[in-house]
């Protein structure tokens, strides 16, 4: 099987990360080819390569072609990739009509005119995405797509790991043949359209509705008086870690462990909430084995964190850069000029935790 894909970089750690992945999943019948800020890759391979693909995920993905049409079934062998898209966006003016309700519901100068249409006959935005999710006949997918959407406006930065680790977070289980099966259906349904556009900017487009003035006029509020959203994000119970910059969807995490379970089980599920599933098994288990150790200490300090675990002193220095890269890599998604020491992190991790 093989697909090809030409993607655009939209930072050096893209091209970094797409460079290594291919080269450690390496086929000597596929080929990559970079061209300045694009790159053309050609992936011949058995076994679909995760690591390449997830790393073509987070590139502007331009073009996508594959060799064996994938069908709708649950079988993970037959994925892909976790960013096959190719929809389509459509420059349009609101109805007749609707110009005026178009204007006061913030910028829609670009709009999908089938969202307005969809958006007119809703009375909330979760009605909304409902109508959404019917329209793209997303089917049994329905719910991964309804919670994709839901992700989508509980992060200022919408991208694929912002929406997977909210996902993660709020133990909404899901596969990447999910995201591939759902994207099949927007291309489809957007394959006679005029202009190119990804998956990712289609559900940008339609987070943009939050703000839509509904037809259930019970719901509305002045423009001078705070929004029901924003209500409900006052009330929302936080914890943050002093560590770590402002992530409100992170600290809401925070405030929801379950403080009857096992540290471990407590441990994990904050690092979980930051990505650890995304890592491979070895680093996943190196990383959950010095946090939980570290919150159980009375004084965390890296000699007492590595005596405990017996870890040989020349990986010492591994175990510790792999876990710091972790925590930082999360952060950066936040806050680019933000650094979090390790120690400071497993401190904090002990407090809120413990």
């Amino acid at each position: 099987m093989k697909f090809w894909a030409k993607v655009k970089f939209t930072s050096e750690k893209n091209a970094e990360c797409l460079i290594r992945s291919f080269f450690k999943e390496f086929n000597p019948e596929s080929s990559l080819v970079i061209q300045g800020q694009e790159a053309n890759v050609e992936i011949i391979f058995d076994k679909p390569p995760v690591e390449t693909i997830q790393a073509i995920a987070e590139c502007d993905l331009l073009e996508f072609r594959y060799g064996k049409q994938l069908q709708d079934s649950e079988d993970e062998t037959q994925v892909l990739s976790s960013k096959q898209e190719a929809i389509y966006e459509q420059s349009a003016k609101p109805e007749p009509g609707n110009e005026d309700k178009a204007k006061k519901s913030g910028k829609h100068e670009q709009e999908i005119p089938e969202l307005i249409e969809l958006a007119n006959k809703s009375n909330s935005y979760e009605e909304f995405v409902k109508l959404v999710a019917d329209w793209l006949e997303m089917g049994k997918r329905k719910e991964f797509f309804e919670n994709l959407l839901v992700a989508a406006n509980q992060t200022k930065k919408i991208i694929w790991s912002n929406l997977e680790a909210i996902l993660t977070a709020n133990n909404i289980s899901y596969s990447l043949w999910d995201k591939v099966w759902c994207t099949k259906q927007v291309t489809s349904k957007f394959k006679n359209a005029e202009n190119h556009v990804t998956m990712m900017k289609l559900i940008k487009e339609i987070a943009k509705y939050k703000t839509y003035k509904f037809s259930n006029e019970e719901l509305k509020v002045s423009e001078e008086s705070p929004s029901i959203i924003e209500i409900i994000e006052k009330t929302k119970t936080k914890v943050k870690m002093e560590c770590m910059p402002e992530i409100s969807n992170f600290e809401e995490v925070l405030a929801g462990i379950d403080k009857a379970q096992p540290v471990e089980e407590r441990v994990k599920y904050v690092l979980m909430a930051m990505g650890l599933n995304k890592l491979n098994a070895k680093d996943q288990e190196g990383i959950l084995k010095i946090a939980v150790t570290a919150v159980e200490l009375k004084e965390i300090s890296y000699d007492e964190i590595f005596k405990t675990i017996s870890i040989p002193f020349e990986s010492i220095m591994l175990a510790r850069m792999t876990f710091s890269t972790f925590i930082n890599d999360f952060v950066a998604t936040y806050d680019q000029t933000k650094k979090v020491k390790l120690l400071d992190f497993l401190k904090d991790l002990q407090t809120v935790v413990i």
